[in-house]
């Protein structure tokens, strides 16, 4: 269960720092919000099953393409499918699972390889949100090592206390 297991919490992980991110980027949340839902709707299109025939490159970019790839391997490896329609007079070979992951165009990789994949996705949507953070702050406030925390929550609270 920990192969099933690990691609659904590291696409998560992954999801959720580049909420963070587009939270950061985004000046108001009601900009940010359907942008990041855009995106993740992008993402998962390019980045599953749901195009086969995409641009390899739109692939690369997506998120959820690692996780994909490690369920769809998980589930397919290994096994025979046989088709057998009813009402259709026609004999179809068998196909193998392996071959349905080409078809698919989901690379032969490790679930080790795919796993950090997903946590080098992690780890970058988290840099850049740091980095946003921090010229955000540096932006607003100056230098932000020149300030205190407690200075920080002043002009937090001086801000909520004026009227919109």
């Amino acid at each position: 269960e920990p192969i099933f297991h690990s691609p659904l919490c590291l696409a998560a992980l992954a999801a959720s720092a580049f909420c963070a991110f587009m939270g950061a980027l985004a000046p108001r949340s009601a900009v940010g919000l359907p942008i990041a839902v855009l995106i993740l709707l992008l993402f998962l299109l390019f980045g599953g099953v749901l195009l086969v025939s995409r641009p390899q490159w739109l692939a690369l970019l997506s998120i959820f393409r690692a996780s994909s790839a490690m369920l769809a391997r998980n589930e397919f490896s290994g096994q025979i499918f046989e088709f057998d329609p009813k009402g259709v007079n026609t004999d179809f070979d068998p196909v193998t699972g392996e071959r349905w992951l080409e078809i698919l165009n989901f690379p032969d990789r490790s679930h080790v390889w795919q796993s950090c994949t997903l946590i080098v996705w992690w780890s970058v949507y988290m840099f850049l949100t740091y980095f946003v953070l921090k010229v955000r702050v540096t932006r607003r406030y100056g230098y932000p090592g020149r300030m205190r925390l407690a200075s920080l929550v002043m002009i937090g609270a001086e801000n909520d206390a004026q009227p919109s």
